[in-house]
């Protein structure tokens, strides 16, 4: 979709240099030819527009990066204190464990 909209940009430009290139010419411009290069302009830069809603609107939605790696870095935060709370209660088990055996 995106590709049919770049295309479109590159006729539009050589839509635009031909008109330009119609002004510029020494013999005078042709009228004709220059609305029609204008016109034809005007309808690809609109098929440009309708292929980049298109595309803009079958992109599935995209979170930032800032967003995405702020995230991240929360659930690693969460899985590190979890990991720090099922050490501190294996060593917890481990310290009555070992005064059980002491006190046999």
């Amino acid at each position: 979709r995106l590709e049919a909209a770049e295309a479109g940009l590159v006729e539009a430009l050589r839509l635009l240099v031909a008109a330009c290139e119609e002004i510029g010419r020494g013999q005078g411009a042709r009228q004709e030819r220059v609305a029609q290069f204008c016109s034809q302009y005007l309808q690809e830069l609109a098929g440009v527009q309708a292929a980049a809603r298109d595309a803009a609107q079958r992109l599935p939605e995209v979170v930032p990066y800032e967003i995405t790696a702020y995230l991240e870095r929360q659930r690693c935060l969460l899985a590190a204190q979890r990991l720090r709370a099922v050490r501190g209660g294996l060593q917890a088990i481990e310290t009555r464990l070992n005064s059980g055996k002491e006190g046999s």
